[in-house]
């Protein structure tokens, strides 16, 4: 039996039961956004399967079309993707107590900036794409550095049920897992820089400190060290953007342009 704390069915069960109490700001979306993701997570899963059915094969990338998802001018019954990816952000935000999922550090109070994470990423587990179970709120630092990478085994590729949470044993999964059981870390924060250090004690937690938590730490030194750049990214993050549009794909790649430059100076080529 592991030595740390995995979530139990009656937790999972608990936790669910509040989102569905709170999967849309308007109390008389709510059943119909269940019913969305419903159908949303079979048509990911047809998609595995490859039942098609002829010309009912769905969009190959279901998260973007649901996140651009607008309902027809003058229908007030059906609600938009950005509004039910907002109350679930809202939500996991919520029960992660406003900190990133991966990081630990607080939440900034904007969408932009505390992006849904896919846990094992879409690009390679499309069919978990709308898995409850799947999906985090992580700071833009975790979600662009982390990006598509697959820290899972092989040996939960090609399964169509999502893995169960005690098989997580190669990788921490913060759905799964408590961090504190995983990760200790200490902040020391002045006026002008914060300073975070990370040791993993777990198999798990040294994964994610290998994987992601050393360069997090890294890259918050190099903006603490540069006011201007820290500046920058500040009012970068306090854009807001409408979930799908423009602007905020134009953040994105700036966000990410940032964070793939900031990598080469962390790990400079042949690191």
């Amino acid at each position: 039996m592991a030595d740390y704390h995995v979530i139990d069915l009656a937790s999972m069960t608990a936790t669910l039961d509040r989102y569905k109490a709170k999967c849309h700001k308007t109390k008389k979306h709510r059943a119909r956004t269940l019913l969305i993701l419903a159908r949303l997570n079979r048509d990911a899963l047809r998609l595995f399967d490859g039942d098609y059915k002829g010309a009912l094969k769905p969009e190959s990338d279901l998260w973007k079309k649901f996140s651009e998802r607008v309902p027809k001018k003058g229908i007030t019954s059906i609600p938009s993707g950005s509004s039910i990816k907002s109350a679930f952000r809202a939500f996991l935000a919520s029960e992660q107590g406003n900190l990133c999922c991966y990081c630990q550090r607080w939440l900034l109070n904007n969408g932009n900036a505390k992006p849904i994470e896919h846990i094992l990423p879409r690009e390679s587990f499309e069919h978990y794409a709308f898995n409850f179970w799947n999906l985090a709120v992580a700071c833009v630092d975790c979600n662009g550095l982390k990006s598509s990478y697959v820290w899972v085994d092989g040996e939960k590729h090609g399964k169509r049920e999502y893995p169960e949470p005690s098989s997580f044993t190669e990788m921490f999964h913060p759905r799964f897992h408590r961090f504190k059981d995983h990760v200790r870390f200490i902040r020391v924060q002045t006026n002008d820089h914060n300073i975070t250090l990370y040791r993993g004690v777990t198999v798990q937690g040294k994964k994610l400190c290998e994987d992601l938590l050393r360069d997090i730490a890294a890259k918050e030194v190099l903006v603490n060290g540069n006011p201007a750049m820290k500046a920058s990214l500040s009012a970068i993050n306090q854009f807001e953007a409408e979930e799908g549009s423009e602007l905020e794909g134009a953040l994105v790649k700036l966000q990410e342009a940032f964070s793939d430059a900031a990598m080469r100076l962390i790990r400079p080529k042949g690191m």
